[in-house]
């Protein structure tokens, strides 16, 4: 794959990433910050992004096709980064993107 193409590919996940916090986990409320944070590594980009919220539970297998208006930034991130973890902490959620380049 060109490079461009997968850092397009990589952008389009922090997109989707920042998008659920701000809208799901802050609910749009724009007193509450998003953390961002990355690590270039030789062939990787690690892309963190937390928020203040408690995370959502994640569906066994999720579904594009039957997701109503919005509901596929999960199924984007999982299928665009080679991993993708979720963690939890007292202050908040965290979505950590492993893209290899």
């Amino acid at each position: 794959m060109p490079p461009q193409r997968r850092i397009s590919e990589c952008t389009l996940a922090l997109i989707e990433a920042v998008n659920n916090a701000i809208f799901h986990a802050h609910r749009r409320q724009k007193h509450l910050l998003v953390g961002l944070a990355f690590e270039v590594k030789k062939n990787s980009l690690v892309i963190s992004v937390s928020d203040s919220g408690v995370g959502i539970g994640r569906p066994a297998r999720l579904d594009p096709e039957r997701a109503v208006s919005g509901g596929r930034g999960l199924f984007l991130i999982e299928n665009i980064v080679t991993c993708v973890d979720h963690l939890r902490t007292t202050k908040g959620h965290t979505v950590r993107m492993v893209c290899m380049l």
